[in-house]
């Protein structure tokens, strides 16, 4: 595949959080982030034909390409599709603009996008040496292409030189040094300016991305909602498009916008919140009750000594004291244990890990929430030592009992797990897979352990199951997925006629280019 190394010059920006309605819709990752996602991608029509008739100008033509659009229309994304689909053979740097860069700045960027070494820093001398070694290139009759990402961020000077770039040519092989601008409208401006179109007289040819239509911004959202584990049945209306589109004039950049505007306005102040902030949030509460439950204690044992010290105390504020004590002190019960129940359909499942598609609901872990439930007594120290109540015996049977049953169920899911790993389909059957084609995934969660629990619980036939391993934002993903479709009716079709063990979940439709490309960073 052919290399390109980026260079980005700019200021470097805070990593953004998740969004706070991901948990409320069931989604997995950002539906509208910013980053170039190479799945999230909408190819329409027209942007189809567009990059067509751009990697076709770039192979038989040496004119100068200007790919234009007004700000947030896609034009990175773009030029990012051109790269992804540009053959293996061709050389290609790209370099993003900046109105503060020199030209021997942008020169040393140029070098080490072709992967030149280079030693001068003078102008002149970088620019002699670097024609000299592109003109080398071309008469290998090897396309040597120069991405230029918001040129018209560039000062003249600069792009003086991009233009003396693209008029490098050899004479043996014919060919040129492409160069394609990557710009807003106003490029066609600049580039009209004396001192550039009498100097280097180029031929240009301009083309422009335009908007979304109505429809088109429908199947966008829907697009980048479905990758992100939604069902977008439950969010996109034909009213909710339109109101969208209306707003954002089919520029994708003002789509994201108002989309996730407008999904965050959707969702229940209580769940805005992400799960850290809430679990920071309760214990901020369970804190201040503990502060309060001990000055209370501490208030009435001042209380309880003054009145007892204090002389002529009567025998009616004595009684009073007495009862205050009383009321005070906590008697100590044992908990009853909630009993396992050690079938198929009750198999704890790890909620905090497991993430299925859209809104795949499970069993609370019990013991786990025995653990939080006792964790969170407290029981307040008497006023004399008191000793501690024995243990009582129907409470260690339980206690028994229970670790009994865990074992039991710890037994079954790794049996499965063995089991799982050698029927399973793995990532090497889905490389193979076309990349065009759809399947549904199932579940993914952070551990290894989700995937076989989630194939016990709902005793579904491992062969007909794949899994593959992924890291995204840094962490590890366990993924399960199921079946293989040519095209978006076929698996909209097969959601309706999914096996009886499935009824209860809610799978997400993905393209298998999508999961190659995952597959392929984690490795």
């Amino acid at each position: 595949m052919n290399s390109v190394l980026t260079i980005v010059i700019g200021v470097f920006k805070k990593k953004t959080e998740l969004p706070e309605y991901l948990a409320h819709y069931g989604m997995n990752r950002a539906p509208f982030s910013a980053a170039v996602e190479n799945d999230m991608y909408y190819v329409e029509p027209a942007r189809k034909q567009r990059l067509d008739i751009l990697l076709h100008l770039t192979q038989y033509t040496n004119e100068l390409l200007v790919v234009t659009g007004e700000q947030g229309i896609g034009k990175t994304m773009f030029l990012q599709q051109f790269i992804n689909s540009a053959s293996e053979h061709w050389k290609i740097c790209k370099v993003e603009g900046h109105k503060m860069m020199s030209e021997e700045q942008f020169l040393q960027r140029v070098y080490v996008g072709f992967g030149i070494t280079h030693a001068s820093i003078q102008k002149n001398t970088m620019l002699a040496n670097l024609k000299k070694r592109l003109d080398s290139q071309l008469q290998l009759a090897l396309p040597v292409i120069l991405l230029v990402d918001d040129a018209h961020l560039f000062s003249t000077k600069v792009l003086s030189l991009i233009l003396e770039f693209a008029s490098i040519r050899n004479v043996t092989s014919g060919t040129s040094v492409r160069v394609i601008l990557f710009s807003e409208p106003q490029i066609k401006i600049i580039l009209a300016q004396p001192e550039l179109d009498e100097k280097h007289r180029l031929i240009v040819r301009k083309i422009d991305l335009p908007p979304f239509d109505e429809i088109e911004t429908g199947n966008y959202l829907h697009h980048r909602l479905s990758l992100a584990g939604m069902e977008t049945e439950q969010f996109l209306t034909q009213q909710t498009i339109r109101k969208i589109h209306k707003q954002s004039d089919g520029v994708p950049a003002r789509i994201n916008e108002a989309a996730d505007k407008l999904l965050f306005e959707t969702t229940p102040i209580i769940r805005r919140t992400s799960n850290i902030q809430a679990q920071k949030k309760i214990a901020g509460i369970r804190y201040i009750a503990v502060v309060l439950l001990l000055g209370c204690a501490g208030a009435i044992y001042v209380f309880q000594h003054y009145f007892s010290d204090a002389p002529g105390s009567t025998s009616e504020a004595t009684g009073a004291i007495e009862t205050i004590d009383k009321s005070t002190a906590k008697t100590v019960t044992p908990l009853k244990l909630p009993e396992l129940n050690a079938t198929m359909a009750s198999i704890p499942e790890n909620t905090a890990d497991a993430q299925p598609g859209a809104s795949v609901t499970e069993p609370v872990d019990s013991l786990h929430s025995l653990k939080a439930e006792l964790s969170g007594k407290t029981v307040e120290k008497p006023a004399e030592p008191a000793p501690l109540p024995a243990a009582d015996s129907n409470q260690q049977e339980q206690s028994a009992a229970t670790s009994a049953a865990t074992e039991q169920i710890s037994g079954k899911i790794q049996a499965a797990a063995q089991a799982n790993d050698a029927r399973l389909k793995d990532a090497k059957w889905i490389m193979g897979q076309n990349p065009e084609h759809y399947t549904l995934q199932l579940v993914t969660g952070h551990q290894q352990t989700t995937i076989d629990r989630f194939i016990l619980k709902h005793q579904i036939q491992p062969q007909s199951l794949a899994y593959f391993y992924s890291i995204r934002n840094g962490k590890n993903w366990h993924n399960l997925i199921y079946g293989t479709y040519p095209d978006r009716k076929s698996v909209n079709a097969a959601l309706d006629q999914l096996p009886s063990q499935l009824a209860g979940v809610k799978p997400w439709i993905r393209q298998f280019s999508g999961i190659q490309r995952e597959i392929t960073r984690a490795q």
